[in-house]
């Protein structure tokens, strides 16, 4: 006759759906991880801020340095600066005329013969 080991069969259980529990954690803490670094990364982003990056120590006339971050072509953080303008930091583009919908605002670093133009 066969007996009924029903301690065996619920720690066996116990033991299959805490391995199971784990790993689900471990993949929610993953994702949620990689999410977070690329939400991260997308508000540091230079570029995604209209900004310019350059080499050295300071930027071009008329623009800030920023606390941006500049990334390459493989996404890792450069040596370059990050330079916004206060044209650029506004979304506009130094144009010699303004466009109907578009108002002009002050921007030092738009070339003579040319002014930063926004879109209203």
């Amino acid at each position: 006759m066969k007996k009924n080991n029903k301690k065996g069969t619920l720690s066996m259980e116990l033991v299959a759906t805490t391995i199971v529990l784990l790993i689900l954690i471990l993949v929610v803490t993953l994702l949620v991880t990689n999410t977070t670094s690329r939400f991260k990364r997308e508000i540091q982003d230079c570029t995604a801020h209209n900004g310019l990056c350059e080499s050295g120590s300071e930027c071009s006339k008329g623009q800030k340095s920023s606390f941006y971050v500049c990334y390459d072509e493989e996404e890792k953080k450069t040596d370059e600066i990050c330079c916004v303008g206060q044209c650029l930091e506004a979304g506009g583009e130094c144009q010699p005329r303004c466009n109907t919908g578009q108002r002009e605002i002050p921007a030092t670093e738009c070339q003579q013969g040319t002014r930063c133009c926004v879109n209203e």
